[in-house]
């Protein structure tokens, strides 16, 4: 994923890291992006705003994590912003630094837990069982935390 849209967005620079290694989001309003972006992200416009290539950035570097850092395979992934700060550097240039929770699982671990509501029709008519599943799954679940840095000096 993230290679796909690293070639198809316009950005340049580093993974976002630290503020030396920011990922500098580029923003062209005559820039129309491909159906490869459209598949990827349902729902997007032809056009992008900083924003939601910053959001787009976030959502595959955090797959790419997981996809090509750990041996094992990962389902059910999400995240959320925790804020968003605006920095300046000594010459002046704007970064974005945003915090996230994010929250995957192992896929035995999916697959259990899509298991166990699908045989139990979604606990529809049982609030104990569901609670029970919902421990199970928080027993389950992988949270974590990172943070992204983007140079904004194009759009801010």
């Amino acid at each position: 994923h993230f290679l796909a849209v690293k070639d198809a967005l316009s950005i340049k620079g580093g993974w976002g890291y630290t503020m030396d290694d920011a990922c500098i989001v580029i923003v062209n309003d005559e820039e129309e992006y491909s159906d490869d972006i459209s598949e990827l992200f349902f729902g997007i416009g032809d056009t992008l705003d900083g924003i939601e290539i910053e959001n787009l950035f976030i959502h595959c570097r955090i797959l790419e994590e997981l996809e090509y850092a750990h041996p094992a395979k990962y389902y059910g992934m999400a995240w959320q912003k925790m804020g968003q700060k605006l920095i300046t550097d000594a010459l002046g240039t704007p970064y974005d630094l945003i915090p996230v929770n994010a929250s995957a699982f192992r896929e035995e671990d999916w697959r259990f837990l899509n298991d166990d509501l699908e045989k139990h029709g979604n606990y529809e008519n049982d609030a104990a069982g569901k609670a029970h599943h919902d421990l199970l799954r928080e027993e389950r679940i992988i949270r974590f935390s990172e943070e992204f840095w983007f140079n904004i000096s194009n759009f801010f």
